[in-house]
């Protein structure tokens, strides 16, 4: 079996990944080819992975070290949530053995807080935990594996222009698609980076604002930040002045965005789509590299495994429902601001097929602490929606 993979950002690469672990899974001998266009930049500014990539890419990295270097890799034991709901001022959402009780780490601050996280073994190793990278050296270090056949060219028409089994379309968002629009409250973003190494801060930090939240990634060489805001409540000079102010660095880019996914993933007979030509819903919990992995995923076991279409459609389906609404669910425990953005946030609908459950395991007042909370945590991972 063939399969080509267009596109080589996050989605791409993450799916030509899971092909190779597919094959293993149905034991079936096949080719993997990339097939991007190189004149199609790559974000240069650091982001955050999670756990189940991280298992994925550790299958295929032979040299931890050479991995590192060559991604700007370091290690992410979890994500620091500061400002976040009412009571307390900061949490913590630990990778490994995700969700801790508050209680678990109550005791510590965060100048000591990695003393909490090497409590469970192996939480001082890379593979282990999960990690943060550069976007455009993780491509380059993907393409650079001896497992995938890598092709430079523009494809406009994939299913006329390929000849292979599977297409897996991971392009960016297309005007030629049907999309479902995720219940968010943002819609735009500064990002930035400066030469400050921070590589020795072991998670990602996520800082409520008056105007929504910012992101710190630290680099192996540096560090990038992001500020996430809504432009119709706060204006983008605003935005950018507190931006500025907080992290003293000059804005790289301003990204205006939809929060979305697609209704059908399946193009044709023999294509499916992934990446943002699939969805994009917001940064928050480093979901999507996760989500990459789960669509190729099911859509394989479509093509290779004999489910039906039906089968993966319903399943990313209730992924998508489950990520939009545990984002919706920390919004609605608020901050530490009464804001327009955050009276805006907190008074979101939870989408109407599963407002009855959400509002049931929802908690007023304690922020990003149902991340961390096993009571409230586990419900939401076995909630069957479709």
């Amino acid at each position: 079996m063939k399969i080509v993979v267009v596109g080589a950002g996050n989605g791409g690469c993450i799916s030509a990944l899971q092909c190779l672990k597919s094959f293993k899974q149905f034991d079936i001998e096949g080719e993997v080819e990339i097939c991007y266009d190189p004149n199609i930049a790559i974000e240069k500014v650091g982001q955050g992975g999670n756990r189940p990539a991280t298992k994925l890419i550790s299958k295929y990295v032979e040299d931890c070290n050479d991995f590192v270097e060559k991604t700007g890799a370091t290690l992410k034991t979890g994500i620091f949530y500061e400002n976040w709901g009412t009571e307390n001022k900061w949490n913590f959402h630990p990778v490994l053995k995700a969700p801790r009780l508050v209680d678990d780490y109550s005791g510590y601050t965060p100048d000591n807080l990695f003393e909490y996280v090497k409590k469970t073994e192996g939480a001082d190793t890379f593979w282990a935990n999960a990690f943060h990278y550069i976007p455009k050296k993780f491509s380059e270090y993907i393409l650079g594996l001896k497992q995938f056949k890598v092709t430079e060219k523009n494809i406009v028409e994939p299913e006329s222009e390929l000849d292979c089994d599977v297409i897996i379309d991971c392009r960016g968002k297309s005007d030629s698609l049907t999309y479902e629009k995720a219940i968010n409250p943002l819609n735009a973003a500064i990002i930035s980076r400066k030469d400050v190494i921070n590589a020795n801060s072991l998670w990602s930090g996520h800082i409520a604002t008056p105007n929504g939240w910012t992101f710190e990634i630290p680099n192996l060489n540096d560090t990038s930040y992001g500020y996430m805001y809504n432009s119709d409540i706060t204006s983008k000079e605003d935005a950018t002045s507190d931006f500025v102010e907080r992290f003293e660095v000059e804005p790289m880019h301003y990204i205006d965005f939809d929060s979305y996914w697609v209704k059908d993933p399946f193009v044709g007979e023999r294509t499916f789509v992934n990446g943002n030509r699939h969805s994009f819903v917001e940064p928050m919990e480093a979901s999507s590299t996760s989500v990459y992995t789960a669509i190729t995923r099911y859509a394989l076991e479509t093509f290779i495994g004999g489910k039906s279409k039906e089968y993966a459609v319903n399943n990313i389906l209730h992924m998508m429902w489950k990520w939009e609404n545990l984002f919706l669910w920390n919004y609605h425990s608020g901050s530490i601001y009464d804001t327009p953005f955050w009276n805006y946030a907190k008074n979101l609908e939870f989408r109407e097929e599963v407002r009855d459950i959400f509002k049931v395991l929802s908690k007023d007042g304690n922020g990003a602490e149902v991340l961390t909370n096993n009571d409230n945590y586990k419900p939401w991972r076995k909630i069957k929606l479709v």
